[in-house]
């Protein structure tokens, strides 16, 4: 299976192949059928290199990989196919279900340090090592150093996205349960049993709070915070119907929440529209008292001009003059000037009108109260 005529062998065969083989009873082809799987990406069939993402099936892909096959999908309009659907491609098959982006999970891998940098596996040693079960792993257990080769069971931690060995989180997690004593704090407890029974632990390498409740004593229960990563066949169809049966709690939570907001919003406008009916009812009431206030100061105008030409008749009777023809022109003028200012509200005319009523007008030199309205020499 090497790299004859500089034909890449592709993953896919090989997983093919080897697992006709192992139909057979073969455990070393089994063997390389586990290692491919650990090792190779399940989309591109090249070895695994960061930045690598998992989904909830468990599977490994290097993350541009996903990023390419999502906007070929959406160039073709296609959108999430069943991996059952015998008429998809093969890249269909593996990741028909990925939604996008928010459908995998960024994972933390620690790199096997018996390897340098410089001998990453690259496509053409991948196949080679297919074969040779001693040719160390591209990645290991921070927790128990062993080889991320497809022997042992590896997860990782949604929250935190750390892979690492089965063995060696259950070793973890039953330590940090054992260390929990009655003398905790109440508030620790009462966080524990909202948990379920103190199921909450810390992740080991990052130290992340997750929910253990799903590392049962044999097998880990699908859907919770630890997956699987390449499960068997009867794990890989529970964990297909858990995935299900989350989505479909999401597009009802969606649901419920879009109307919960436009029942809100609802609620609002019809608030709106009282509070802008009482400002309606404010504007006509200040509207009003405008009103009554301006023929209050009319009234008040004329009721000041009806003094004053009571007290200039008098005034005029005291002089010799007769009834109202006594109120000279210019005086009737300065009366309705005052009058007009008044009716406006005591402020000054302006300049046109006081030209008007004559109120600019400068005294005629040489006028006195004997010959002012007369016609005389001086005039």
């Amino acid at each position: 299976m090497g790299n004859d005529g500089g034909t890449i062998v592709r993953r896919a065969d090989i997983v093919r192949t080897r697992e006709g083989a192992g139909a057979a009873g073969s455990k070393k082809d089994q063997g390389v059928v586990g290692r491919v799987k650990a090792t190779t990406c399940a989309l591109s069939r090249q070895p695994l290199r960061s930045p690598v993402v998992s989904d909830a099936l468990g599977r490994l892909y290097n993350k541009d990989a996903v990023v390419r096959y999502l906007l070929k999908r959406a160039e073709s309009g296609g959108t999430e196919r069943a991996a059952t659907t015998t008429s998809s491609s093969a890249d269909d098959r593996v990741a028909g279900h990925l939604r996008g982006l928010k459908d995998v999970t960024p994972l933390k891998l620690e790199p096997n340090p018996a390897l340098s940098p410089a001998a990453a596996p690259t496509a053409a040693t991948a196949a080679a090592d297919a074969d040779d079960e001693e040719a160390p792993a591209p990645f290991v257990c921070p927790l128990t150093m062993r080889e991320m080769n497809g022997r042992h069971r590896f997860v990782y931690i949604v929250p935190s996205g750390c892979v690492m060995s089965e063995s060696g989180l259950r070793a973890v997690v039953s330590e940090q349960q054992k260390r929990r004593s009655p003398s905790s704090s109440s508030e620790d407890d009462a966080a524990g049993e909202s948990r379920g029974n103190g199921d909450e632990a810390k992740c080991p390498v990052s130290g992340t709070p997750f929910s253990a409740a799903c590392l049962g004593k044999r097998e880990i229960v699908a859907g919770g915070d630890v997956v699987v990563l390449n499960p068997t066949d009867a794990e890989e169809t529970e964990m297909r119907r858990a995935m299900e049966l989350a989505r479909e709690t999401e597009v009802r939570r969606r649901k419920e929440l879009k109307a919960a907001a436009a029942a809100a919003a609802a609620a609002a406008a019809a608030a709106k529209g009282v509070e802008a009916g009482d400002g309606d009812e404010d504007a006509a009431a200040r509207k009003a008292l405008k009103k009554e206030e301006k023929k209050r100061r009319r009234d008040e105008a004329a009721r000041l001009l009806a003094v004053e030409e009571s007290e200039a008749r008098k005034a005029n009777k005291l002089d010799g003059s007769h009834g109202p023809t006594a109120l000279t022109a210019a005086g009737q003028l300065a009366a309705q000037a005052k009058s007009s200012t008044l009716a406006n509200g005591g402020k000054e005319l302006s300049a046109a009108m006081r030209s008007i009523y004559g109120l600019d007008k400068k005294k005629p030199e040489g006028e006195t109260w004997m010959t002012r309205g007369t016609f005389n020499r001086f005039a």
